[in-house]
């Protein structure tokens, strides 16, 4: 998905959100994610809102094939951020037959991201199945607390 698809408002406040991490403190679910891109290896952060459902933590791309979706996907780990916590974590991408119910509970957990998805949390699972192909999710396979980003950067060189 081009960045032009993703409302205004919502490119405006990830912008703030990645110059000021603090702001996720009072934002529920909302941490920052900083993912490796794909060319430069350098870190690029988005707001993402991970969920916890059937005792794991999943991360959801609401707005479709995003940048941090191709970045992730490439390299399976990235840095979650809450106030001043950091998490190195690893993920792996859950199979488009296998999402359903994780878009359905992502929209029961945190209900103001059904706009991103266009089906809302009172929906049958067959319209979260008619929409998982155009959603990644992914699973949180690990989550190690670190002091600094360098930590993080140094385990994936080991």
């Amino acid at each position: 998905m081009e960045r032009s698809n993703i409302p205004e408002e919502i490119q405006q406040w990830n912008a703030r959100i990645r110059q000021n991490p603090e702001l996720t403190e009072g934002m529920g679910h909302v941490h920052l994610l900083s993912v490796p891109g794909r060319v430069s290896g350098q870190l690029r952060a988005t707001p993402v809102s991970p969920i916890e459902y059937a005792g794991q933590r999943w991360l959801f791309a609401g707005f479709g094939e995003a940048d941090w979706v191709k970045n992730l996907r490439t390299s399976r780990w990235g840095i979650l951020t809450k106030r001043k916590q950091l998490e190195r974590i690893t993920v792996a991408e859950v199979e488009v037959e296998k999402r359903a119910p994780l878009l359905h509970a992502f929209v029961q957990h945190i209900p103001a991201e059904y706009f991103s998805l266009s089906v809302g949390p009172d929906e049958p699972l067959e319209a979260f199945a008619a929409i998982a192909d155009r959603h990644p999710v992914f699973q949180i396979l690990t989550a190690t607390s670190i002091s600094s980003f360098a930590d993080a950067i140094g385990k994936q060189t080991q």
